[in-house]
């Protein structure tokens, strides 16, 4: 299976909408963040403007295609996604142009909706028989979906699910199966599509970490944070992964348990874009949601879906606690780990961020000097322009195509080293052996 930013283009994605998100907005709350919205002089036309000055033509027609389709969908899934827009928007030029630990440069607004595709895709877009194929002649959504109904690790979801009103136990086998896809294949799409819009909340938060010395000492501020998050996830889909997805870890966790639990809260919400992302989207929901007290199937299901695409958005970014040690020898918080068997959701977020390296935009600066002024010039390219996965045997074989020789080259080591933190057989960050695979092999070369 190959991913591109032309076949994108040529065939686009499904975006579900099976549960009607509009029936359970509370009109009322909605108006409330649009007054707030208008009086701060809306921001949406104004942020693309302000892109569209800073970027070339060829790539502000693709971040603009991805955004107001973004935008449109999430009229459906995800109505309060406008408000937070322009600053999505800005933090990714600043990404997109900044010199990052392991990455020439990052975006996020193209990037999520490729994302989003890429896990389309490997769902067969809903259709099982188009989904990617795995060992054995299994493919990943029949897999995820056998995995959801029937592995003893997934009780903590299915518990939740009745704690929310999803009551499955008069359906018939395959309406259940059905139901679980449609479930399913929507949170994951919903969580792709939105999977990194964490970012402008984790630069306040690291800022708000480097500048606390001067606030006075009080180096408390980000612990009460965490104890506070915790206590507002404590009974949401949320909580389950710093437990370890286990029910019996949750209920009656020493007390030693609890405190790793609030450190790992702490470190999400300081160091990654995933937890703080995860929680915009819960409570940016949850402000405009007016759910029923006896919710129908659909409503109950809905709300599910949203609580499960947060865990999907939080997790995608739970790598670098998980390692938490540049080495990368051995993890150090294991209990973060991710397999398709626990959370097969999260594991396909995780695995589809990787894979989509295409048509990230690498910008190159140019000094130019004349006898009269100086200038710097700004190009977008894009080096890698595809990505191909398949199995064979029991191994994973993921090739990154690249335009030039050069780049292949250059990228070989930091992509084969990320491949690795991931997808390890002995210990990367989500466990792919449930799906039958026991190695990846990882290689750049030119397309």
């Amino acid at each position: 299976m190959d991913f591109s930013y032309k076949d994108f283009n040529k065939h686009s994605f499904y975006r579900p909408d099976s549960f009607g998100a509009l029936g359970a907005v509370a009109p009322g709350e909605m108006s409330k963040l649009q007054n707030r919205y208008d009086e701060d002089g809306g921001g949406v036309i104004r942020a693309l403007w302000s892109l569209h000055r800073r970027v070339t033509p060829d790539y502000f027609r693709m971040v603009y295609r991805a955004q107001t389709g973004a935008l449109g969908y999430s009229k459906m899934v995800f109505p309060t996604y406008k408000y937070i827009m322009p600053d999505a928007l800005a933090d990714d030029w600043l990404s997109t142009v900044d010199w990052h630990k392991r990455y020439p440069t990052r975006d996020h607004s193209l990037h999520q909706t490729l994302t989003a595709y890429i896990v389309a895709k490997l769902l067969g877009n809903g259709e099982e028989a188009q989904s990617f194929k795995l060992p054995d002649n299994r493919n990943m959504l029949g897999y995820c979906c056998d995995r959801i109904l029937n592995s003893p690790k997934m009780t903590y979801f299915w518990n939740y699910a009745k704690s929310v009103g999803v009551d499955c136990d008069m359906m018939s086998p395959e309406l259940k199966k059905w139901w679980v896809k449609d479930v399913f294949y929507e949170a994951s799409v919903i969580s792709a599509l939105f999977h990194d819009m964490g970012y402008p909340w984790q630069f306040v938060n690291r800022l708000s970490h480097h500048i606390e010395v001067a606030e006075y000492g009080e180096t408390m501020k980000t612990v009460c944070s965490a104890a506070l998050t915790k206590d507002a996830i404590k009974n949401r889909l949320l909580i389950f992964p710093f437990y370890g997805y286990s029910e019996t870890n949750l209920r009656h966790a020493p007390a030693q348990l609890e405190k790793k639990v609030t450190e790992l809260i702490e470190k999400g919400l300081r160091d990654s874009h995933g937890l703080p992302g995860a929680l915009g989207f819960m409570c940016l929901n949850d402000k405009i949601r007016k759910y029923s007290q006896i919710p129908s199937l659909k409503e109950a299901s809905y709300r599910l879906v949203l609580d499960w695409a947060a865990v999907g958005i939080m997790m995608h970014d739970m790598e670098g606690l998980y390692w938490d040690d540049k080495k990368k020898n051995n993890p150090k918080n294991p209990i973060l780990r991710l397999s398709f068997d626990l959370d097969p959701l999260s594991s396909l977020i995780s695995m589809a961020d990787i894979l989509e390296e295409f048509y990230r935009p690498a910008a190159q600066f140019k000094l130019n000097v004349t006898k009269t002024a100086q200038s710097v010039q700004l190009n977008y390219g894009f080096p890698c322009d595809k990505t191909e996965v398949y199995v064979k045997g029991k191994t994973l074989y993921i090739r990154y195509k690249y335009k030039e020789s050069k780049d292949a080259a250059l990228n070989r080591d930091r992509r084969i080293d990320e491949v690795n933190e991931y997808f390890n057989p002995g210990n990367g960050y989500v466990d792919l052996s449930s799906l039958g695979i026991t190695g990846v092999d990882c290689d750049t070369e030119k397309g």
